[in-house]
């Protein structure tokens, strides 16, 4: 490599959740849609003399602790090599929300790492769930929407959206996922599955008429403002059928059939002060550049 490269990690929305009410042998079996959305952190990856790693923007973690950093080294040690190079993170996706942000980190340099070495690819990809049950997803094997099951890591590509816009909202409130599978153990489902029918309106190409996290219960208990937070959510317009928390929480996603109304809905909600906000056009599959902050990726 003798140039820098810029990648773009995508983040992801769980559009339904549904989850067995025990883990087996220490894990929970879920029944999840994975969607991946426009808005990204960004990555350069340039040669250097030795090894780094530099984070900016939003929520900066330790080296040792953040995902696309240990992707790095993970590729180092599949690939049996030393890299050599520095790794700037441009954070702007919001930390402990729902969508998948520092997985998207990691698998954006998995993504590079496969670029670089494809016949290493299987042993990557067959690496990459050890980072996290949303990394494999992210590097996009799985197309841009997939059924996840087992412990999220038995990927199935479906149809994506054909049909409507999304609006994804973060409150500022983060939602630790382990406190909220800890909590559906005790408190139980929050609706019944709607998996099965979100992957039967995506095969017909429609909207569909129910989405829901089964987690949604838990994390109201663990993180008490979320519930105030949909409930403010539907009070500026949002189907509350069409409705979802994204992941163990706490990010929305709101499915519209009309890209107008989610223009409405998005500005409604940062003139009432929600930190990120951002809409996507599913017919299109990609943003509208209407970030929280003005720009896409935001």
């Amino acid at each position: 490599m003798n140039a820098t490269t810029a990648l773009y990690a995508r983040a992801k929305v769980t559009l339904s959740l549904d989850v067995e009410p025990g883990p087996r042998s220490g894990f929970h079996q879920v029944d999840i849609v994975l969607h991946r959305i426009a808005a990204a952190d960004r990555l350069t990856i340039e040669p250097a003399a030795r090894s780094s790693f530099v984070v900016s923007g939003r929520g900066e973690t330790p080296d040792t602790d953040n995902l696309a950093w240990r992707a790095f080294r993970l590729l180092e040690d599949v690939l049996e090599v030393s890299l050599a190079c520095r790794l700037h993170l441009y954070k702007t996706l919001p930390i402990g929300a729902g969508l998948g942000g520092g997985s998207a980190d990691a698998a954006a340099v998995l993504r590079w790492g496969m670029a670089r070495n494809p016949r290493a690819k299987d042993k990557i990809l067959k690496a990459a769930g050890g980072l996290g049950a949303d990394v494999p997803f992210l590097t996009g094997v799985a197309g841009r929407t997939a059924r996840a099951t087992g412990r999220g890591d038995v990927l199935e590509t479906l149809c994506p959206p054909r049909a409507g816009s999304l609006v994804i909202a973060y409150p500022g409130i983060m939602v630790p996922t382990a406190a909220v599978y800890e909590t559906f153990d005790r408190v139980g489902p929050a609706a019944p599955p709607s998996t099965p029918g979100l992957v039967d309106a995506l095969t017909r190409r429609v909207i569909p008429f129910q989405l829901s996290n089964q987690l949604e219960k838990a994390a109201f208990h663990v993180a008490p403002g979320l519930a105030g937070f949909r409930e403010s959510l539907e009070r500026l317009g949002a189907p509350p059928a069409r409705t979802v928390m994204s992941g163990s929480g706490s990010s929305y996603a709101v499915w519209l059939e009309d890209h107008d109304e989610a223009l409405a809905l998005a500005g409604s909600l940062r003139r009432a002060g929600v930190p990120w906000v951002r809409t996507e056009r599913l017919a299109k599959g990609a943003g509208d550049g209407r970030g929280s902050a003005g720009g896409p990726g935001q």
